[in-house]
């Protein structure tokens, strides 16, 4: 995973790496086997729900002040991606590029901008908690 989406909180870039290795296993399914892609969109959402109550948890636990609009993003991704796949699995599948694309997108500027901002904040209050 790029240096750029790591924040050197361990739990987190573990979880934002595994993002990146369903990117990655989604690229190498072929166009047609629309059901291989949706079976990994599934596990996508799951993963999304997890990686969400992991970062939303330490946020909350640590009073962090963006904690709503935080979570009013991921909700908002969490209901993209459940209307994604009700899309593909009724027969109305984007090309897989574009859904590649768009997922990429999300979590590249979801990392960089959006979860960028807690960083510090949740960094200092985990060494703390860890001295």
């Amino acid at each position: 995973m790029d240096k750029n989406f790591m924040f050197g909180i361990p739990i987190i870039d573990h979880q934002h790496a595994k993002f990146f290795d369903f990117l990655d296993k989604l690229s190498e399914i072929p166009e047609e086997d629309e059901k291989a892609i949706i079976a990994l969109l599934g596990k996508i959402e799951i993963y999304t729900k997890t990686h969400f109550r992991t970062e939303e948890k330490l946020l909350e636990e640590y009073g962090y002040n963006g904690f709503n609009f935080h979570k009013q993003v991921h909700e908002r991704f969490k209901a993209e991606v459940a209307t994604l796949i009700k899309k593909c699995k009724s027969g109305n599948m984007p090309q897989k590029r574009k859904i590649e694309s768009s997922l990429s997108e999300w979590l590249r500027h979801h990392i960089v901008q959006v979860d960028r901002e807690y960083r510090d904040f949740l960094k200092f209050h985990l060494e703390k908690r860890a001295a």
